[in-house]
């Protein structure tokens, strides 16, 4: 039977769709998706309103080619939250190695049914092979039990993957310029060791559960010569304190979720509109070729390697065997945690200053404390690694560093300055060197990503749906009116002026300046328009 033109197009329509909003997200105009992909221009904006949902199937697949290669929509199941509870525990058992058959996917999901949709009789949801070869599709999931079989690993993996890797850069032809590695971790970010006096496995576990925590992602390359822009995730999607500000001004990629997890949706987000355009911008820059690695660990906030790599496929990725990841992954061998430490250190130094200048109690400086300044002294944190520390990061995966890595170089990092930092720390505050230590490891065990036994899954899906994406009620409330350009010139006028007199570093002066001049420029504009509108109103 003959296929009519029409049902050809609705069969491409989900796929069509995805590529649509690539080609939007990459800077091309509506009109020149249209032209490219045969459809109206009008059609081409209903894609782009309907973004959100696709994002989100794209990002529950496994292979979203594979998903919705036959699909002419993006249609919810009958049951949803027994499927998304599914599919949470899947990625959760995939990131852990664990084997999983159809017969136990089967099981699982008529325990969540039960749970989860108490008033509907058994017999409404009986998880049959028909309903597991729908799932598995919805999801990209070509086999099952292979896909466990395959996932399965321990500590004697490493070697092997050592080996692999190996094999892999000699025949791609990668410098260590092109090997990235990605890894997320939370940070406790209003936590001070005056909290973690009287802490223990409880007060910790509350710490874990309660609002001011961020999720940030850490990345750079094997040389140490490229870090992008530290991510970070909080659960409101513009803070007060944000309120008149351009997110996308800000020193990191901020995203939002509602509990400041990262997920696959944001991940997904992250690697195709910034991962991929920064590292192509930094080959060109570099002189090298685009092609690039990016090895990531199995955190079921990651997608598929299959939906993980650039439209041309010459950025890919590459996943460490699980749980090993502790042991060879470059972010975990001395870059997050540092930060993180660097981070505290800040936060401790504005506590004791407004202590001691302003006379104000703990509690009282902790609240004035938001996510502003929690941005700008993260990734400054995160500015200050070396990249000596960031190339060092990867001699267990890379054992043989070359030339440009110095192994005798002493890091901040090491051991041994981790202690003397505690020591500082303990001495200046007049505290225990055990509390203190404690406070600079209380997240070093938060992974960034949400981790939940099957009725934690249950009652994240039942309260999903009474979440709201709010800003933290207990961060201060920050009335900010606008800055004028003549009170910007004042302001910068006054700092060029002090730096002067401190002998500060010409190029911090020059940026100054520059901005000086800007708001001179922005404020004389303004003033032209004045004067030009009161001539006006004087000559009516």
């Amino acid at each position: 039977m003959e296929v009519s033109p029409v049902a050809g197009k609705r069969k491409r329509a989900v796929l069509k769709k995805f590529n649509i909003v690539k080609g939007l997200e990459k800077g091309m105009s509506q009109r020149a998706v249209g032209e490219k992909f045969g459809v109206a221009k009008s059609t081409v904006a209903d894609i782009w309103k309907d973004r959100a949902k696709l994002s989100a199937a794209a990002s529950s697949s496994e292979s979203p080619a594979y998903s919705y290669k036959k699909r002419c929509i993006v249609r919810p199941p009958k049951f949803q939250l027994v499927d998304e509870a599914c599919w949470k525990w899947f990625s959760q058992q995939r990131s852990k190695g664990a084997p999983v058959s159809g017969v136990l996917l089967q099981e699982k999901a008529r325990q969540f049914f039960t749970k989860l949709y108490p008033d509907e009789i058994p017999e409404s949801f009986k998880a049959s092979t028909g309903w597991l070869s729908k799932f598995n599709f919805r999801h990209g999931i070509k086999n099952v039990q292979l896909r466990g079989e395959l996932l399965s690993a321990d500590i004697s993996a490493i070697e092997p993957f050592c080996e692999e890797l190996k094999n892999v850069i000699e025949k791609e032809g990668y410098s260590r310029d092109q090997i990235f590695n990605a890894d997320e971790t939370g940070l406790w970010w209003r936590m001070t060791p005056s909290h973690s006096l009287h802490s223990g496995a409880a007060r910790a576990a509350n710490f874990k559960k309660a609002k001011d925590r961020v999720t940030i992602l850490g990345c750079s390359n094997a040389s140490g010569s490229y870090g992008l822009p530290l991510v970070l995730i909080n659960k409101s999607a513009k803070p007060r304190c944000f309120k008149h500000m351009d997110m996308t001004s800000l020193p990191v990629s901020y995203y939002s979720q509602k509990k400041s997890w990262m997920n696959c949706e944001i991940f997904g987000q992250w690697f195709h509109r910034e991962f991929v355009p920064l590292v192509t911008k930094f080959c060109e820059a570099q002189g090298l070729e685009k092609k690039i690695l990016l090895l990531l660990d199995n955190a079921p906030s990651h997608p598929s390697a299959e939906t993980l790599q650039s439209d041309d496929g010459m950025i890919k990725t590459m996943f460490l065997p699980p749980n090993t990841t502790a042991a060879i992954q470059p972010m975990d061998q001395g870059v997050l945690d540092p930060c993180k430490r660097r981070y505290k250190r800040k936060l401790l130094s504005q506590v004791i200053l407004e202590n001691e200048s302003e006379n104000k109690s703990v509690p009282e400086i902790l609240k004035g404390i938001n996510m502003k300044h929690v941005v700008y002294w993260i990734a400054s944190a995160w500015d200050e690694a070396s990249s000596d520390s960031l190339g060092k990061a990867w001699k267990k995966l890379l054992p043989v560093c070359g030339s440009d890595c110095d192994q005798n170089h002493q890091e901040d990092d090491t051991t041994e300055s981790f202690s003397t930092e505690v020591t500082e720390i303990a001495t200046q505050l007049g505290q225990d060197i055990d509390d203190i230590t404690h406070w600079m490891e209380a997240d070093i065990s938060d992974p960034g990503h949400q981790l939940m036994d099957d009725d934690e899954i249950v009652a994240d899906m039942i309260d999903d749906s009474n979440e709201r994406n709010e800003e933290s009620s207990d961060e201060e409330i920050v009335n900010e009116s606008n800055v004028s350009a003549s009170e910007a010139f004042q302001a910068l006028e006054v700092t060029r002026r002090w730096l002067e007199q401190q002998h500060a570093d010409p190029n911090h002066l020059l940026l100054v300046t520059k901005w000086h001049d800007e708001a001179s420029r922005i404020r004389s504009q303004s003033l032209k328009q004045t004067s030009l509108l009161s001539y006006c109103s004087q000559n009516k």
